[in-house]
């Protein structure tokens, strides 16, 4: 690895292609190996934003619900902020 493409926006996309393929084929090696070789080149945060602009070419219908899933996260992340600031048993 490690070669001049590995930090270029393309190469970010076909690590999210693959991370997409290998979950769809619930292949934990192939998902973990991505991950992996994203994390060696520090590009996590580079793949989570090529994987949402993936997700959104492939589904563009998402676009047009952007405001309930907005709304459905925003309650997500707050139940789960609730949940955490609980007293523990």
């Amino acid at each position: 690895m490690n070669k001049k493409t590995d930090n270029l926006p393309f190469a970010d996309s076909r690590r999210a292609a693959s991370l997409l393929a290998h979950w769809l084929d619930d292949n934990d090696d192939g998902l973990k190996q991505v991950m992996m070789e994203a994390r060696e080149l520090n590009r996590e945060q580079f793949l989570i934003m090529a994987l949402l602009n993936l997700t959104f070419d492939l589904n563009p219908s998402i676009l047009r619900k952007v405001d309930k899933i907005r709304a459905r996260a925003l309650e997500m992340a707050h139940a789960e902020t609730i949940q955490e600031d609980s007293p523990g048993d």
